[in-house]
């Protein structure tokens, strides 16, 4: 009873982006003997939020063993595989949740950082203005666009694209 209790508080802690005293009430759990997978994928989720990306790796990878389809947790694993220079690892986890949901956010964005040759940077700007014009209102989509677009050294279509996702970001 007492380890659900800090789950309770840390979740709603975690939704109101006190994510200090979440990571507290989470820990709490995990001391009072609450290992489950949801506490697991939410300190990773939490550390992830407050910047500690070595805790954040390692409660996201031992969330995604327990739950493969979770795609917060896969996309913020990518993420932080990005920036530790596994570009191809982050490929994979943006390849992943994206084949489960077209238009994630995060993973729109992750799949334009690491191409790592011209003939992977091809594929994904074929892949994004594929899924532009199926979600022509999506922004994301076209901001991911516009800078696979300029990594491309297409300087006028990464224009157009930021342009035009800026008008949807408005409207």
């Amino acid at each position: 009873a007492k380890a659900a209790r800090h789950v309770k508080r840390g979740d709603a802690y975690f939704e109101k982006k006190e994510y200090e005293k979440g990571k507290f009430e989470y820990l709490s759990a995990m001391r009072s003997g609450q290992t489950g997978l949801a506490v697991v994928s939410q300190l990773g989720l939490t550390f992830f939020e407050l910047g500690e990306a070595a805790p954040a790796s390692g409660f996201l990878s031992r969330a995604k063993e327990s739950d493969p389809e979770n795609l917060e947790v896969r996309s913020k694993l990518g993420g932080l595989l990005l920036a530790a220079g596994q570009l191809g690892n982050a490929r994979q986890e943006a390849e992943f949740v994206l084949s489960k949901d077209a238009v994630h956010q995060d993973a729109l964005l992750l799949l334009a950082g690491p191409s790592t040759n011209r003939q992977q940077l091809n594929e994904t700007r074929e892949r994004l203005e594929s899924l532009q014009q199926r979600h022509a209102t999506n922004a994301f989509v076209l901001l991911a666009l516009g800078h696979v677009q300029l990594r491309s050294g297409d300087v006028t279509n990464a224009q157009a694209s930021f342009k035009k996702s800026v008008e949807l970001v408005r409207t």
